[in-house]
C-alpha cells in the first residue's frame, strides 16, 4: 500500500486486494477471534459530508475490533469554518488518533492531508474523485456471488460523471480484466479526461460504442451506450451496478437508466443474462424500485452489510495488527 495510505484504489496492488478479500471472508465467518485485536488503537472518523453506511460501518468495524472511535460528523463543528488550514487540522488529529478516515467535498482535502499526516489515512470519499473502500466492498460482494472478480461483465449505469464510487470501481474492474459497459444518463457521461486516463493506464483495452442490447435500461432510448472490452466472453456473469443522480434531483426528471422486475425477467430470458446480480452503493432514488428488494438477483443490502467485515480487514491491514 502506497505510504500506508489508501487514497485511491490504485494505492492497492492486486495481491493486496485479494489479501483483504481473503481476510474479510475469515472475519465474516467468525468475528469473535478479532474482538480485541485493535484494543490499543483509536480511529478518527472525520466526515465533512453526510454519510450513513460508510461512517457507520467504519465505526462498527473499529468497535468490533475492540478499538475506540472519535467522530466529527459536521464540518460546522470544526475550526475549518474559522479558516483553519487542512494541514493544521490534520496535524492536530495526528495527536488524537492512530488512523484517520476522511470524507470531504473537495477532492484535494484528502490528498493534502496525506502530505502532513504521520498516521495512516483512509479516503472515505473525496469530492467526485474516488471512494476506494466502497470498491473493496463491491469486489468482496462479487467474490461471494461468483467466486471470482476476474473476466466478468460489468454494466455500470447512471451518474457516471460525478459518481466517485463508480470511478474507483472502473479502475479496479479493468485491472482484473473485466468488460465494462457504460450506461450514463444524458449529460452524466464519464468525462473525456477520465476516459483518456483509464485507457492510458490500461493498455490493450478498446473503447466501443452503441451496445444496443441494453436499450431497455432507459425509459426512452436517447443516450449513447459504450463499453470497454477486456475479454471476449460475453456469456460470463454480469454485474449490473446502478447509481443515483448525485445532485439529489429526482431521476424521473430526466431520461435515467433504471431496472425493475420486468427488465430482470427480460434479461433472464436471454442466455446472455442468465447469471447476473444487481448492485447499488446506496442511497438510491428511484432507479431501483422497492419491489426489487426481495428479488434473488438484488444484492445491494448484502453489499452494504459487507461494509463492516471489509473495513475490519482493511483496518487490521493498515494498523499491522495480527492475531
Amino acid at each position: 500500500m502506497k505510504n500506508n495510505n489508501l487514497i485511491s484504489i490504485n494505492d492497492l496492488s492486486n495481491e493486496e486486494i485479494f489479501n483483504i478479500i481473503h481476510l474479510t471472508k475469515k472475519i465474516k465467518a467468525n468475528k469473535y477471534p478479532y474482538r480485541n485485536i485493535a484494543s490499543r488503537f483509536i480511529l478518527g472518523n472525520l466526515f465533512f459530508q453526510p454519510s450513513t453506511r460508510t461512517r457507520g460501518s467504519f465505526e462498527s468495524a473499529m468497535l468490533h475490533l475492540g478499538g475506540n472511535v472519535i467522530n466529527v460528523n459536521d464540518i460546522n463543528t470544526t475550526s475549518i469554518v474559522k479558516g483553519e488550514a487542512v494541514q493544521d487540522t490534520i496535524r492536530m488529529w495526528d495527536n488524537y488518533a492512530d488512523i484517520l478516515v476522511l470524507r470531504h467535498s473537495n477532492e484535494n482535502f484528502v490528498k493534502e492531508a496525506q502530505g502532513v499526516s504521520t498516521i495512516p489515512i483512509i479516503n472515505a470519499g473525496n469530492g467526485e474523485d474516488e471512494h476506494p473502500t466502497q470498491t473493496l466492498v463491491d469486489l468482496f460482494t462479487i467474490m461471494c456471488e461468483f467466486d471470482t472478480i476476474e473476466h466478468l461483465n460489468f454494466v455500470i449505469c447512471g451518474d457516471l460523471k460525478r459518481g466517485r464510487a463508480v470511478h474507483s470501481l472502473i479502475h479496479a474492474a479493468l485491472r482484473f480484466n473485466n468488460n465494462i459497459m457504460l450506461v450514463p444518463a444524458n449529460g452524466y457521461e464519464l468525462s473525456s479526461s477520465f476516459l483518456n486516463n483509464i485507457l492510458n493506464q490500461h493498455k490493450g483495452k478498446s473503447l466501443m460504442r452503441d451496445y444496443s442490447s441494453l436499450d431497455k435500461l432507459y425509459p426512452n432510448k436517447k443516450e449513447e451506450i459504450y463499453y470497454i472490452k477486456s475479454h471476449a466472453d460475453w456469456s460470463a456473469p454480469y454485474v449490473f451496478y446502478m447509481t443515483r443522480l448525485q445532485n439529489n434531483t429526482p431521476s424521473t426528471d430526466i431520461n435515467y437508466p433504471y431496472i425493475d422486475k420486468h427488465l430482470v425477467l427480460d434479461f433472464r430470458n436471454k442466455d446472455l443474462y442468465n447469471n447476473f446480480i444487481l448492485m447499488h452503493p446506496l442511497p438510491r432514488h428511484n432507479e431501483i424500485p422497492e419491489h426489487m428488494d426481495e428479488n434473488t438477483h438484488s444484492k445491494y443490502f448484502q453489499q452494504a452489510a459487507n461494509g463492516v467485515p471489509v473495513r475490519m480487514a482493511l483496518i487490521i491491514d493498515m494498523l499491522g495488527t495480527t492475531l
